[in-house]
């Protein structure tokens, strides 16, 4: 076999993998895009189990909408930090309360 023939050989086996990895991204893609719901399995600890079922209990939705709610808190949260922005309470409008800081 020539060098040349040899390197294309190693050049397509390394390619395989990646088409691979791009081939099931472009499946997800493609199931997202259909608005397939993507399941999750998910380990809380008992405690935060209970904090969820008592929110979804107390806002009369389901604990999926609760996490999903987080999640799209969460995501506001990190965009408005990326802008400089902060994330707090307040209970008159010229004045910030309490501020959250953390991890977003």
């Amino acid at each position: 076999m020539s060098l040349e023939a040899q390197d294309s050989k190693n050049k397509e086996a390394a390619i395989s993998p990646i088409e691979s990895l791009v081939t099931k991204f472009a499946a997800k893609k493609a199931a997202l895009a259909n608005d397939e719901p993507a399941r999750l399995n998910l380990a809380l600890s008992r405690e935060l189990a209970n904090v969820v079922e008592e929110l979804a209990m107390s806002t009369d939705t389901t604990k999926t909408a609760v996490i999903r709610q987080a999640i799209a808190l969460m995501r506001l949260a990190h965009e408005e930090k990326k802008k400089g922005r902060h994330l707090g309470f307040v209970s008159d409008s010229s004045r910030l309360d309490t501020e959250i800081v953390g991890a977003f």
